[in-house]
């Protein structure tokens, strides 16, 4: 599992972006300012099931010079038999 914080809103608040083991989703939290750390993948369009692979790491970072934060996740698994 990985764990990446950024500012991918903007707002002087770091989100937390975090993947998980396969057949489940990687999650993005956003940060209220008020220590709470709300659950928004659905409102950011990113449910889709990590079918079969596990999230290795991930980071936030401008991939295609817009000024916004993109995330970036690596993925694979550690049973060598998915592949086939």
């Amino acid at each position: 599992m990985g764990v990446a914080c950024g500012d991918y809103e903007r707002r002087g608040r770091l989100g937390l972006y975090v993947t998980n083991f396969s057949d489940d989703v990687n999650t993005l939290y956003r940060n209220d300012g008020k220590l709470n750390f709300l659950d928004v993948t659905a409102q950011a369009g990113l449910v889709t099931a990590t079918l079969p692979q596990v999230g290795w790491g991930t980071f936030f970072f401008d991939f295609d010079n817009d000024g916004l934060l993109d995330v970036f996740v690596a993925n694979g698994h550690v049973y060598p038999e998915v592949d086939q």
